[in-house]
């Protein structure tokens, strides 16, 4: 008996040192992310579109030149211009493009309405250039006899220059179909003599696509969500054989105890099968077997042993005519 209370009290101790050990163990899991999010390029290149040209002018005495680029600060005055040499280019960086360009020249009236005054298309790989000229006499003419159908006076319209790309796009093993647009325009004010372009003449679109990569976290060379589930298994396991264990002791240490008493005191100790009749007034608690046994020796009389299986109890009685002595051990947990 002694050598069973040793090993399950070493057992014991075992198992609230695995619980311990894998409550830190968890600790450590549950504080650290399992995953760890990165961003990896799929793909990248850049779109540049580009327009360029300049006012081819008149004989004048204004300017110096005959021409004047279109990107400059000076004003032009629309009775100097001949027309607009023009040209677009557009290309795709880090990648290989395949596919087609459109350029449309629109002549726009205040109103809204447009009639399309130039149109050109070409396929292209990687890069394609379009030059064109927009002769403003012509285009004048042509407004102003639209307006006359109109019963209007032609004093401003816009010369707009719209231009879209559709092509794929061939980055490493991936193909990507992409497009791209591209649009400036020429205000021809007649009753101011002037002219002024309208939008951005070059610009750059770089593109590109990104995914999220979720990477293991480790923890003494093991992924944090195995780490996880091992902890939450050895403290589980810990917890219970603890529980297990302590409950079993408890059970044993007062099934122990009372072993001890008998053999100590089984000289004067009577079992009986039967509860005795014990009237509360007249019931004296014992604190120790060794107060009981004094009271029994001291009165000449026996202890009397009854398991109380009920109550999960034993009691040790020494009955008088005027008292009754009880000492009482409990299963559950020992009581001396």
């Amino acid at each position: 008996m002694a050598n069973r209370h040793v090993l399950t009290l070493v057992l014991l101790v075992l198992a609230i040192v695995i619980t311990i050990f894998g409550s830190f163990l968890g600790f450590l899991a549950y504080s650290k992310e399992p995953y760890v999010t990165l961003q990896e390029v799929t793909y990248r290149y850049k779109k540049v579109s580009m327009f360029s040209g300049y006012y081819y002018l008149k004989p004048n005495r204004i300017y110096d030149n005959c021409t004047i680029s279109i990107g400059s600060e000076l004003p032009m005055y629309l009775n100097l211009v001949e027309g607009i040499n023009l040209s677009y280019s557009y290309r795709v960086e880090e990648a290989e493009a395949l596919g087609d360009v459109e350029l449309n020249v629109f002549l726009k009236h205040p109103d809204g309405w447009s009639k399309k005054y130039i149109e050109k298309k070409l396929n292209f790989e990687n890069y394609t250039g379009i030059s064109l000229y927009i002769d403003l006499n012509n285009a004048s003419q042509y407004m102003e006899s639209l307006c006359r159908e109109l019963g209007q006076k032609l004093s401003f319209f816009d010369v707009v220059v719209d231009v879209h790309a559709n092509h794929s796009v061939k980055v490493g093993t991936l193909v990507v179909l992409d497009t791209n647009s591209h649009r400036i325009s020429f205000a021809i004010d007649i009753a101011r003599n002037r002219i002024d372009v309208d939008g951005a003449l070059a610009y750059e679109v770089p593109e590109e696509q990104k995914k999220n990569l979720s990477i293991p976290q480790k923890l003494f060379g093991l992924d944090v969500g195995t780490v996880r589930s091992i902890s939450t298994l050895i403290t589980s396991v810990g917890v219970i054989t603890s529980g297990a264990l302590l409950v079993f002791r408890s059970r044993t240490s007062s099934r122990t105890f009372v072993n001890v008493i008998d053999s100590k005191y089984g000289n004067i100790i009577i079992s009986a099968e039967d509860p005795p009749l014990l009237r509360n007034d007249r019931i004296v608690q014992v604190s120790g077997i060794e107060d009981l046994v004094k009271v029994a020796r001291l009165l000449e009389k026996p202890i009397i042993k009854y398991i109380d299986n009920d109550n999960c109890t034993t009691l040790y009685i020494v009955a008088t005519s005027d008292y009754t002595y009880v000492f009482k051990v409990n299963h559950s947990h020992e009581t001396q």
